[in-house]
């Protein structure tokens, strides 16, 4: 339950930016090192409410809310936790709520991360074969519309009985 201690910044020299610089330096020290005291591996931590409100602390108030720094921690966390399967399971379903209750834009890119590296992929051998068809029409609805996805072309009839493409 410790925290994490941040070592004070020490700003390169000729920083054109100083503020901007402390800030960033101060944000990846954090991110880097936010689990540094506590073992993601330990099965005890199921039965306690210290992971779940670090994954809530690290994934709400530490990161840029940005898919893609998001996925990229994601990938750092599971694979810290792929050799058990309870913790594993824990986080994979925790982290699958978190985002697909998500109201923050973007953050669908998230959901169709997990669902496509963890749900689909077969490593989630907890859901069952219905959740999976499911969760799959679902991902193939949202991924088109995807922040970053070249929108697919719209043919629209126009007031003068024009076909137009958008």
């Amino acid at each position: 339950m410790l925290p994490v201690e941040i070592p004070p910044v020490v700003l390169p020299q000729g920083s054109k930016n100083p503020d901007s610089t402390k800030w960033v330096m101060n944000y990846l020290s954090n991110k880097n090192h936010f689990f540094d005291n506590i073992d993601l591996t330990d099965e005890r931590l199921l039965r306690t409410p210290i992971l779940q409100a670090r994954l809530n602390t690290f994934f709400n108030n530490v990161l840029i809310q940005s898919a893609d720094t998001i996925n990229k921690e994601i990938d750092k966390i599971i694979d810290k936790v792929k050799d058990n399967s309870k913790i594993f399971q824990f986080v994979s379903v925790y982290l699958f709520n978190h985002f697909r209750e998500s109201e923050i834009m973007g953050h669908d890119a998230v959901v169709v991360k997990l669902a496509d590296d963890i749900y689909l992929s077969g490593k989630a051998d907890w859901v069952s074969a219905d959740f999976k068809d499911d969760l799959r029409k679902q991902v193939e609805r949202i991924r088109p519309n995807l922040i970053g996805k070249k929108a697919q072309d719209l043919v629209m009839n126009s007031y003068k009985g024009v076909f137009v493409s958008l």
